[in-house]
């Protein structure tokens, strides 16, 4: 393939983007990577790689998430050895991978 020669316009919510972006970064890529990857896919497949139909982000209230986080607090299942010594807020930052600001605190 040559060097790029055209440019390919999309529009987004700006928090999508930045969150796109941030997740593309974090797997090693970037945006024009990716919609050359998705392009490449649909020249190739002749479809689209996610089905006929984009499921857009539903946006959820604050009683919906709490909602959520109620039913999933409230399952019960044995307590891994590295979460034993938390605190709730500290294991679900590292479920998530996010280091926990206090992690840099003596205990």
């Amino acid at each position: 393939m040559g060097s790029a020669e055209a440019m390919v316009t999309a529009r987004m919510a700006v928090d999508k983007k930045e969150e796109g972006n941030r997740v593309l970064a974090a797997l090693g890529t970037n945006a024009s990577k990716a919609v050359n990857q998705l392009y490449d896919y649909v020249i190739e497949e002749q479809a689209l790689p996610f089905g006929r139909r984009a499921v857009e982000r539903a946006a959820h209230s604050p009683a919906e998430i709490a909602a959520a986080i109620a039913l999933v607090d409230g399952l019960v299942a044995p307590v891994a050895g590295e979460y034993r010594t938390m605190s709730l807020k500290e294991a679900r930052l590292a479920r998530l991978g996010i280091p926990s600001p206090s992690a840099e605190e003596p205990r």
